[in-house]
Parts: structure tokens; sequence; C-alpha cells
């Protein structure tokens, strides 16, 4: 099962194998596959990670959110790439049970930056939470009305069973996105490419 920010980050990008390696940074373990671009990937998610010191503490721990990062980058010359290969960040989880799910990254480093890594974090860190949540909330369910409702909600969004509830949900990443976007000095073509996506998905703005 597959999430991603991929609207909102594929707009801003617009303006702007099994991992063989691992290594712990700042909380995080960032998995190299054995492309010969992977070590320039893993540092420019290492600077996206310091970038998460500049935002605000509700956006930081987001960004916390996800510990296993993956380098796999696609060679440039690859064929038939798919389209979440050109997507900063990919949140996957292996089922609604996943305990912690990871984060890759297959872009090539030379096509991205470090402001999206910390995008890509923040966004995907939505996820993440969710994931926790649920998992959380099925191992300790509660009797309380507000916490069982809010429990239903996090089901349906993250077996994604209810498509309209996962598309607003949605908006709740970009919202994140959009408010860590504006902390990182952005060229204002970001901020507009990333408004219009909200506007498209109802989002409240």
């Amino acid at each position: 099962m597959r999430f991603s920010v991929t609207a909102a980050l594929a707009a801003l990008a617009v303006v702007t194998a099994n991992p063989a390696i691992a290594a712990d940074y700042r909380g995080h373990t960032i998995r190299l596959n054995d492309s010969p671009q992977a070590a320039q990937c893993a540092a420019m998610v290492r600077k996206g990670i310091d970038l998460l010191d500049t935002l605000s503490p509700r956006l930081r721990a987001l960004g916390h959110e996800v510990k296993d990062l993956r380098c796999e980058p696609t060679p440039p010359n690859a064929t038939n790439t798919r389209v979440q290969d050109s997507v900063v960040g990919v949140y996957t989880v292996d089922g609604p049970n996943d305990p912690g799910g990871r984060i890759i990254f297959r872009r090539n480093p030379d096509a991205s930056a470090a402001n999206l890594v910390a995008l890509s974090l923040v966004g995907n860190g939505v996820y993440a939470r969710r994931q926790r949540e649920y998992n959380e909330g099925k191992r300790h369910p509660s009797s309380s009305p507000a916490a069982r409702a809010h429990m239903d909600w996090l089901e349906k969004v993250v077996t994604r069973s209810d498509r309209n509830l996962v598309l607003r949900a949605e908006c709740e990443n970009m919202d994140a996105i959009y408010e860590a976007l504006k902390a990182l000095d952005p060229d204002p073509r970001q901020l507009s490419a990333l408004n219009r996506v909200m506007r498209e998905r109802n989002c409240p703005l």
C-alpha cells in the first residue's frame, strides 16, 4: 500500500532495490541501495532533516515521525520509470497494521533540493502520525464516544475505504506542507503552485 503527497510536491517540483547500507542520522535511519547516486541522495536527505530545525515545533514533530528513510534513486538512463519516481519522497506501508512505514526517495539528487525533502518529511509525517494513532487505538480501544468516532475516521482513511474522506484528509497534508513552505523562504511561484492545488481540492486556505 502506498501513499504520497504527490499533487503537492509534484506541483512544487515544476518550479524548482534493497537497501545495502544504513546510517543513523538525528534519530533517523537512512538506507541506501547500490545506485551511484545513493550517497548524494543521503547527503540531500540529511540536509532536509537539518532544515526541520527551522520549522515550528508541530511541523518539526511531523518531520521526525518517519524514522526509516530510503535512498533508492533511479539511474539517469533508466527507462519506463513510474510517475511516483518523479515525486520527492513516497510514504510506503505494507498494510494498515504496519507499525511504522518508510519514505522512499527515488528522484535523482540533482533533480531535488533539500527544502523539498523537508517538505516531504513533514507532509508524509501526517500519514505516519495517522498510522501510529490507528495502531495505538487498536491496541488500546477507548470507550469514549469521541475517541471511537476518531478511530472510525482513522480506519476509513488509513485503509482508504472511503475515497471522499481520503481526499479531504489530503488537505491536512497539504496544509502542513504549505505552512512549512512559507517558513523555508520559498520562491513565490512555489506557494502559488501549492495554493492552486489546494484550491482544486477545495481545501480551506
